[in-house]
């Protein structure tokens, strides 16, 4: 057992892919675990060419007859992305003030796990037990008993 936790505290397990967060509950005494929420967005199951209706737009040479593509300031993927961890970031950060748990742990693919941990505050930054770069969103998963089997093992629960 962790040191760090005692029996009657609440986890709460965030588990996140570009388009949809799960938030589940869990107790150390009874290993169970219980859906609190889940967080959709739409916009992350898009492919890479389906943000961007139309190609990048085009510039001419300042110094000849050549024409160049210019590229988007921003990554439109990325964006989402960043915005849906924001949106995360924000209901572990409410849970928190709320007192809904007591200790927290993330499972995400490596670079959503990092941009939610950007936009968590330092408070529930310390709440957290353990961080897993991993997405149990694959098609392995997609049934729910087998999705919680595969959380339940890979936290350890």
């Amino acid at each position: 057992m962790n040191p760090h936790i005692q029996d009657n505290q609440i986890i709460w397990i965030v588990v996140a892919h570009r388009s949809e967060a799960r938030i589940y509950e869990s107790q150390l005494y009874d290993k169970s675990l219980t859906s609190v929420e889940s967080l959709q967005n739409s916009m992350g199951r898009l492919k890479n060419t389906e943000f961007d209706s139309d190609g990048p737009g085009h510039t001419k040479d300042r110094f000849g007859p050549g024409k160049h593509a210019m590229e988007p300031k921003h990554d439109s993927v990325s964006q989402n992305q960043w915005n849906f961890a924001k949106e995360i970031a924000q209901t572990i950060d409410a849970g928190r003030v709320d007192h809904k748990y007591d200790r927290l742990i993330l499972v995400a693919g490596s670079e959503l796990l990092g941009d939610i941990r950007k936009n968590l505050t330092d408070h529930s930054m310390r709440l957290i037990l353990a961080s897993h770069p991993k997405n149990l969103f694959g098609a392995e998963n997609q049934d729910q008993s087998k999705f919680e089997a595969a959380l339940k093992e890979l936290v350890a629960l």
